[in-house]
């Protein structure tokens, strides 16, 4: 007795019959998924959109490059991670929580602070590509980036935000001098939550934090306690949204 499913197998043919003809070899082409090795599944419906002028869900988009041998795949060029070796992480972590907790519910005065990077080359370890033909990632020497130092707080009287080209130390003081102007007169020595970058806890930097804020470093590898993370996390979406089809551009 035979068990395949004729019916099923027809209906994924079928699937993809509304995709013009012409622009499901584009998709398919090796070059381009060469040149939108950067982009995620997401931009790329955007680009097909743009380029096309054909609306196309990440879903379908998807599933048409499962069901044609496009795989999620490792890239020839990654970044090698610092391995987690610190012994003792877990309990460091649980500390840190109920200190900051206990500020956080007693509405003590803190800050987070922490810095990113936006520049006009992103790499990702995973794109979409041939089982035979690999994409590689091509790293330009000249792109543009800056960095952006950032504080919040329920103490500060504004958000405070600083332009540089680097997260050194020089950099850095005058970050942290401008955070001290804008806490809010008449409130106590705020806490101050940060990471161990080295422009942090050198002691340069550490006897600037320690003139106008109580030190409160967080655990190696817990950016999740530091709420300014997020804020970065939505910046960088709405940057990368904005400059996708410049970022095309200077890929080419």
């Amino acid at each position: 007795r035979c068990n395949f499913d004729f019916d099923a197998m027809a209906g994924r043919k079928k699937q993809f019959e509304f995709i013009p003809e012409a622009l499901k070899k584009q998709l398919l082409r090796p070059d381009l998924l060469q040149e939108w090795a950067s982009f995620t599944i997401r931009e790329r419906c955007l680009l097909i959109d743009k380029v096309w002028q054909f609306k196309l869900s990440h879903p379908t988009l998807h599933r048409y490059y499962k069901a044609h041998g496009v795989s999620y795949r490792a890239a020839k060029q990654v970044y090698r991670q610092a391995q987690l070796k610190r012994t003792g992480l877990d309990q460091d972590r649980r500390a840190f929580s109920m200190v900051l907790g206990t500020i956080v519910s007693r509405m003590l005065p803190h800050i987070y602070i922490d810095e990113t990077t936006f520049n006009s080359q992103t790499i990702q370890k995973k794109s979409w590509a041939m089982r035979d033909t690999p994409n590689e990632h091509h790293i330009a020497a000249d792109y543009l980036s800056v960095t952006v130092y950032g504080a919040i707080g329920n103490c500060l009287q504004h958000p405070v935000y600083h332009y540089s080209t680097n997260t050194s130390i020089v950099n850095f003081l005058p970050f942290i001098r401008k955070v001290a102007l804008a806490v809010r007169v008449g409130s106590e020595k705020p806490f101050l939550v940060y990471d161990g970058h080295t422009a942090h806890t050198s002691k340069t930097s550490q006897a600037e934090i320690k003139k106008s804020f109580v030190p409160l470093q967080q655990p190696a590898y817990s950016s999740s306690f530091n709420c300014i993370e997020t804020l970065w996390q939505l910046a960088k979406q709405q940057f990368n949204k904005r400059t996708l089809f410049d970022k095309c551009e200077l890929d080419r």
